[in-house]
């Protein structure tokens, strides 16, 4: 049964309520596009590792471990996670029980953690990356260099507001993607030599 009458929609608040309480159109419709966006690729980078038997966090933790030059600790890892940082642990302790990665404390610092793949791990990770890559590919690579560009940089815009407004360092972020991207980058490097 619908909400609708007659007339249209019903009002739920007020016109003044409502400008006192929404955000700006100009920001809203984006917003709302943005994390239509994200959910829809979410669940397409999920279908993909579905066969692996991995959800969107797990596939993303591994994927990360293989594409990083060393080993990544969970407070690393959570930064390119889309769940909160305190189910870190919950997602490391599922993968570490499938023996897919391995924690070890730190040699320089005992109060840190660093966290590997297992052989195992690799293997899993290598079997999935070509699925996820062709959902990149097809989500990703339709859009004109200058587009992505201009995605990145208004990505990074909002990841920088949205930290700092968590009392947070956004350069910490920023290393992180060097970290994991950085491989990555070097190859392609190469490849254009």
């Amino acid at each position: 049964m619908s909400n609708r009458s007659a007339s249209g929609p019903r009002k739920r608040i007020s016109d003044a309520e409502l400008e006192q309480i929404a955000p700006p159109y100009r920001a809203l419709l984006p917003l709302v596009v943005f994390a239509q966006a994200f959910n829809t690729f979410g669940r397409a980078f999920e279908k993909a590792v579905q066969p692996a038997g991995l959800n969107l966090s797990q596939s993303i933790t591994l994927w990360a471990l293989l594409l990083s030059d060393q080993p990544l600790t969970p407070t690393e890892i959570s930064r390119v996670l889309p769940i909160q940082t305190h189910s870190v642990t919950t997602l490391l302790d599922r993968l570490q029980d499938r023996k897919l990665i391995r924690r070890r404390r730190s040699t320089s610092d005992r109060r840190s953690v660093n966290v590997t793949l297992t052989a195992e791990g690799e293997q899993l990770a290598k079997q999935f990356i070509p699925a996820v890559s062709a959902v990149i590919e097809e989500v990703f690579l339709g859009l004109s260099t200058d587009e992505l560009e201009t995605l990145e940089s208004i990505c990074r815009k909002i990841r920088n507001s949205s930290t700092r407004r968590l009392d947070a360092n956004p350069d910490h972020l920023e290393l992180t993607v060097e970290q994991l991207t950085g491989p990555v980058a070097r190859l392609s490097a190469e490849t254009k030599k």
